[in-house]
């Protein structure tokens, strides 16, 4: 037997309730504004890391794992034919270029 991901409502047994899309739905620019501030503060978050001295294996453990996310982020937009500065990858690195 294969098994559809995500699990259909005949697979749970239970009825899946679909929530109104017109209720639910927000503007392409909120997904925007939240995309680019978690890519902000991950990006924030990853630069702490990279300028602590200790090379622990903790330390070093939590750099590849931001950078490994951020790549992957910038990966997947690259995938689905969007342009990272479209939602703001860049923007933690012109902020930073404006401050410096």
């Amino acid at each position: 037997m294969t098994t559809a991901y995500p699990p259909s409502s005949e697979t749970l047994g239970t009825p899946i309730p679909l929530p109104s899309i017109t209720k639910k739905m927000k503007s392409q620019e909120t997904y925007k504004h939240y995309l680019r501030d978690l890519i902000y503060l991950l990006k924030n978050r990853n630069e702490e890391f990279q300028n602590i001295q200790e090379n622990d294996d903790f330390n070093e453990g939590v750099k590849f794992a931001y950078s490994s996310i951020l790549q992957k982020i910038e990966n997947q937009a690259n995938s689905f034919k969007m342009k990272p500065e479209d939602f703001g990858f860049t923007d933690f690195e012109n902020f930073k270029n404006k401050t410096l």
